[in-house]
Formats: structure tokens, sequence, C-alpha cells
């Protein structure tokens, strides 16, 4: 089957199960509309699949009908292995009737399967206002969705104030990290790096394949 995808006529695939097939996910998504193509990357280290996928269809209708019922079904369109595909549009003009989609529309709680450079940036101060942060991240380069602002530590004492930006392209991370990290920003000193992978995943993002799947993800337009 072709590899290539076309961002008008697919749609995200995400929280897929490792034991799941390129051709288990055809035969489900060709019951909801003929598929002409699926994108399913592996580590190309371990050989193991990395968890979400691109599905192509024959015509845009077909790609807004599965949004529509992926919208239905708050994304959850199907259970493999006990676990839910979560299911959402491509890139920021997919879906909506071709309407162009912004930032604003997307969640940051559910990038972390999307091919995305994320960033940390911590020791904020409580007095730095959140769209000054996007104003000032934006200017760096291409920002995915918008900013994922929380506190850790033990008590409210000793919280510190930290955020997590989904930048579209590693190049613009590398851009942010270099410029940003140890500088004011506010009356603090901040902290920028790549951010830790979610529990349950070792390591931080930013390796070379992170950086691999990310450049496919924009040869292709996904992103």
């Amino acid at each position: 089957m072709s590899t290539s995808t076309d961002a008008e006529r697919s749609v995200y695939v995400g929280n897929v199960d490792p034991q799941v097939t390129e051709e288990l996910l055809y035969e489900l998504f060709t019951q909801l509309g003929p598929v002409t193509g699926i994108r399913y990357p592996k580590d190309r280290v371990q050989q193991t699949y990395q968890g979400f996928a691109f599905v192509e269809f024959a015509a845009p209708r077909d790609q807004e009908y599965v949004l529509q019922l992926a919208a239905r079904t708050k994304g959850k369109v199907a259970r493999l292995y006990d676990k839910w595909l979560n299911v959402r549009q491509v890139g920021e003009n997919s879906g909506n009737n071709g309407k162009a989609t912004g930032p604003a529309d997307k969640v940051a709680g559910n990038v972390d399967d999307m091919p995305l450079a994320k960033v940390l940036i911590s020791n904020l101060s409580d007095t730095t206002e959140t769209k000054t942060l996007s104003r000032i991240v934006s200017k760096l380069g291409k920002v995915y969705c918008p900013i994922e602002r929380f506190s850790s530590g033990a008590s409210m004492t000793d919280a510190q104030d930290s955020c997590y930006v989904f930048f579209n392209y590693y190049r613009d991370a590398d851009k942010a990290i270099a410029q940003l990290n140890d500088t004011h920003v506010g009356n603090t000193r901040v902290l920028v790096a790549f951010a830790p992978r979610p529990a349950g995943q070792k390591g931080h993002y930013g390796t070379a394949v992170d950086r691999r799947l990310n450049s496919e993800a924009e040869k292709h337009g996904l992103i």
C-alpha cells in the first residue's frame, strides 16, 4: 500500500497499540470510507510501531465523514487491544469543511503521540502571563497548539511554574532552546530544554528517531 499522504484527505490516528498491524488498520478504516494510503511509522532501530498513524481516504468528503464520527464519539472511533484509537484532523487546514483551524483549536493533552518537538520551560515567574510566553515563543518558530502551563512542587511554598511548548519543527525548538535557556523572562531566569517523555517512557524528546519522524511528517504536509 502507498505510504504517501494528503493532509486534506487524511486523519491522524493516535493511541495505537504496538500489536496493531497496518493491515488491521486498513480493515478497520476501509469500513468507514475508501482508504488509499496508510503511513504507520516504525522506530528504525527497534522496528516497533510508534503508536500513531495517518490514514488517507479517496476524497475530502470521506475524511470529513470520519472526522464527524470522531467528533460525536470524542475521538474514540474504535477499540483495538483494549486501547481506544484517538482520531482527529491533520494539520491546520483539514476538516471543518475546509475552514482553517488555528492553534487554539488543538488540545495540547492529545499531542504527545504526534511527531512534534516538545520543549519544557521551567522556573517561570507566576507573574509572567501565558500570552506573554506565547508571544515570545511564536517569534522563534511555528507552535502547534496553545502553551500547556502547570505548577510543580511538594507544596504551595515551593511550587514552580513551568510550561510545555509544542513546536511543529525541531529546527525551531533548537532555536528556542539556544536563545531562551538561562535568560530572563519576566523577573526570573528560565531553563529551557527538551521535555521528558510521558510517564512510562524513558528519556527526553529530541532523539535522532524523533527528528526523522518529524522531518517525514513535515515532508508529507502532516504538521
